[in-house]
């Protein structure tokens, strides 16, 4: 079972039932997420993994994919692993048991509700010094959240979040927040470290760190969405 908007371990084997060794030694297994038992071009690719060895006849390798669940995802599914997808092996016509799948089912769980409250940092920072930024994530909803959530550390000249302003870290946390519930986070950053990043945190550009100035700290969180929320409204925190 799979849970939306988290984290996937798919494991799979290869297997040379031919009776030559690879040639190339290189392959590539792809992963497909399907809500019919036909895998077409309509079906989401979930990631890709490529092998690089000679698979002797009769020899096999185990491979195992971590895949992101869709947010949107919920009920059954197929799950398809397509290899030698790139047709970098020949295999003198015999492609018709390079796919596999399974059946998948996907739980969407229930609408929490997370807040970034008390963001903290130091009064000043240098250059070459390392200063922490810490907040507090609370969840004021009525569903407990729980899994994986990317948080993004900016500095900003003003008390209005964009895009334009520099990210310092994303970083990834586990989460368990019942209803009510509050933790508090803390991250090292260094202001010779920032970076132009997309509204979901992808770094888009290296930037040649933060100029001197006075600046506030800035928290978003569950910036890339995998955890499902009411609102994310009351995602931004941001230092007095």
């Amino acid at each position: 079972q799979g849970t939306a908007g988290q984290p996937l371990t798919v494991h799979w084997t290869t297997a040379n039932q031919g009776t030559g060794v690879t040639v190339p030694g290189r392959w590539t297994t792809k992963l497909y997420l399907s809500t019919d038992p036909l895998l077409d071009g309509s079906d989401l690719m979930l990631g890709a993994r490529a092998d690089t060895l000679e698979l002797l006849p009769g020899g096999s390798v185990a491979d195992s994919l971590v895949v992101s669940v869709p947010v949107w995802a919920s009920g059954p599914f197929y799950l398809f692993a397509k290899t030698d997808s790139r047709d970098e092996v020949y295999e003198g016509g015999l492609e018709s048991d390079n796919l596999r799948r399974t059946q998948l089912n996907v739980y969407l769980p229930p609408p929490a509700d997370l807040v970034v409250q008390d963001v903290s940092g130091p009064a000043s920072a240098r250059p070459g010094e390392p200063v922490t930024i810490s907040w507090t994530l609370a969840n004021v909803g009525t569903n407990t959240a729980a899994g994986q959530v990317y948080s993004a550390v900016y500095v900003s000249a003003d008390t209005v979040w964009d895009v334009n302003d520099p990210v310092l870290a994303v970083p990834m946390m586990n989460v368990n927040l019942p209803p009510g519930v509050a933790q508090r986070y803390a991250q090292r950053v260094s202001v010779e470290q920032a970076y132009r990043a997309d509204a979901q945190g992808n770094v888009t550009a290296t930037l040649p760190g933060v100029p001197p100035g006075a600046y506030y700290a800035v928290v978003r969180t569950n910036v890339r969405g995998t955890l499902r929320e009411l609102t994310t409204g009351n995602n931004v925190g941001i230092s007095p």
